[in-house]
């Protein structure tokens, strides 16, 4: 039972449906935009999130701030999202981050 699927639009692994909803193709975020539906600001930033977790550098080279790194780690744990694989390497990715952010903030002090 696989509930993540590649957008029809985009090419993103980021469509949600259960198994009977196979109608969905498409990503919020590019039905938003067939529908001519503004995006919200946390539209954006959720789509631009992904992106750059998925960055091909290292995790020091983070540079959000540790409080957001923290709410962002609340929000993705996997034991909200039913144990999923992509939110447990979202969570090592930001946990990683959070540890480079304290980090700075350690020897800037």
């Amino acid at each position: 039972m696989k509930n993540w699927h590649t957008c029809e639009s985009c090419g993103r692994e980021a469509v949600y449906r259960k198994d009977h909803e196979t109608w969905k193709t498409k990503c919020v975020f590019c039905w938003k935009e067939d529908q001519g539906i503004t995006h919200s600001v946390s539209d954006l930033y959720a789509m631009h999130l992904e992106d750059l977790l998925e960055i091909d550098k290292p995790p020091e080279l983070a540079r959000l701030p540790l409080d957001f790194i923290k709410q962002l780690i609340t929000l993705c744990h996997p034991d909200k999202h039913g144990n999923s694989q992509k939110a447990t390497t979202t969570t090592q990715k930001l946990l990683a981050m959070r540890d480079v952010a304290a980090h700075a903030m350690e020897e800037k002090l």
